[in-house]
């Protein structure tokens, strides 16, 4: 029931917000929708029936995994004036503009959403065109449909108004069973 929403959610938002307790899920059922998928791609009947779906590519990033600098980049300044200085999430972007159209290209960002962060995703997922992606080095990035930016987190407390508005939301519960 879950993998069928989000592939609803998939394709109506660009970005979806999975979040629960530990061990409710929340990666699980990226990777089953993608192998159900795959599987359905290996089957002539479905694979003519349903030709839009793409297998995914999957990149992951524990979004505080290094310093903000080095994540988000920053602005600093050299003899010849201000520099931008990209950091990981830019190549990420740029490389993703560039991968091939034959899958589903999805940014699995997961940790705790902080207020710097919840500004970050509101800033590259507000645009005029749902085509393009502008990132906080004022670099736009041209993405398709089949670009999604998935964050999977233990809690929503802190997503403001905006983030509301810019992704969809998918809760998901424990569901461990005590066999005594």
């Amino acid at each position: 029931d879950k993998t069928l929403t989000l592939y609803h959610m998939m394709e109506k938002h660009r970005c979806i917000v999975i979040y629960g307790s530990l061990n409710s899920g929340k990666s699980t059922i990226l990777d089953i929708l993608n192998e159900s998928i795959k599987a359905s791609n290996n089957q002539i009947e479905d694979k003519n029936k349903f030709s839009n779906l793409l297998p995914f590519k999957i990149f992951e990033l524990f979004y505080l995994s290094d310093i903000w600098t080095r994540m988000y980049g920053e602005m600093s300044s050299n003899d010849e004036g201000p520099i931008w200085l990209s950091g990981q999430i830019h190549s990420f972007l740029n490389n993703v503009s560039k991968i091939d159209k034959s899958h589903h290209n999805i940014l699995r960002l997961n940790g705790p959403l902080n207020s710097k962060f919840i500004s970050f995703i509101n800033e590259i997922m507000h645009s005029v065109d749902s085509q393009m992606i502008r990132s906080n080095s004022m670099n736009s990035y041209y993405v398709d449909n089949n670009f999604h930016i998935i964050i999977e987190t233990d809690s929503i407390n802190n997503l403001n108004p905006s983030m509301l508005m810019n992704c969809a939301l998918l809760p998901m519960k424990n569901l461990n069973i005590n066999e005594d």
